[in-house]
């Protein structure tokens, strides 16, 4: 699919493109990754960001994806806090199907993967905390992803830093960024390297072709990303 080209933009939730398109926001301030959150771990210079660019919304439901036009533009769900009902479920569907980009952007959420389920995407949110005890920001929890490949996503993009992050089980999915390869999925909970946990590259965003749309999944970080869409 051909993305209209679009100047330079800031997203501040996780390193993938926001272009044309529409946002969908949790709204209850103080609540992670809220569009009303105005603490570090909150989104809303991405809401004002999105409210000043006239080709951009943000959304608290899903009723004007029935109304917009699909094909180039990208939405953007961040950190779901309930289900999907059937409705929603079905615009979001035909908004992919017709051609739109959706970015599921999550860490340990219970709905992002019944949506990515829903929608057909094959990549899913593993759930178990990823650390690195060599390649980290201030602590192995909050691990730097040092391998992102070149892509329209990541203009421009280095390495992340997630904040008590994820992998993302890829399945057919195409993997975009990963940890380095002395990170681990802390399986027993332990928050420290122990018997069973496996050194590894682990995916933290990943892209797919789904209908005539795409889908992106990837974990969300912190602090503001530059990204250009070509």
């Amino acid at each position: 699919m051909e993305l209209p080209s679009t100047p330079r933009v800031v997203l501040y939730a996780l390193a993938v493109a926001v272009g044309l398109g529409l946002v969908v926001a949790a709204s209850t301030t103080g609540a992670a990754f809220g569009a009303y959150n105005l603490e570090w771990d909150g989104t809303s210079d991405f809401r004002e960001l999105a409210d000043q660019r006239t080709e951009s919304q943000v959304l608290l439901d899903t009723e004007p994806y029935e109304r917009s036009d699909a094909n180039g533009s990208i939405a953007v769900v961040l950190s779901l806090t309930e289900p999907y009902g059937p409705n929603d479920t079905r615009r979001v569907r035909e908004f992919v199907n017709n051609g739109g980009t959706l970015v599921v952007a999550d860490d340990f959420g219970p709905h992002s993967n019944a949506l990515l389920d829903d929608l057909g995407a094959s990549a899913r949110f593993n759930g178990t905390q990823l650390r690195d005890e060599r390649h980290y920001y201030r602590a192995p929890s909050l691990p730097v992803a040092t391998n992102v490949s070149e892509t329209r996503y990541t203009a421009g993009v280095g390495q992340l830093t997630l904040n008590k992050g994820t992998a993302i089980d890829a399945g057919n999915a195409t993997v975009v960024a990963t940890t380095s390869p002395c990170a681990y999925l802390d399986r027993n909970g332990t928050g420290n390297l122990s018997a069973g946990d496996e050194l590894g590259t682990y995916p933290v965003v990943t892209t797919e072709s789904v209908g005539e749309g795409r889908v992106v999944a990837g974990r969300q970080v912190p602090g503001p990303v530059a990204i250009e869409v070509r």
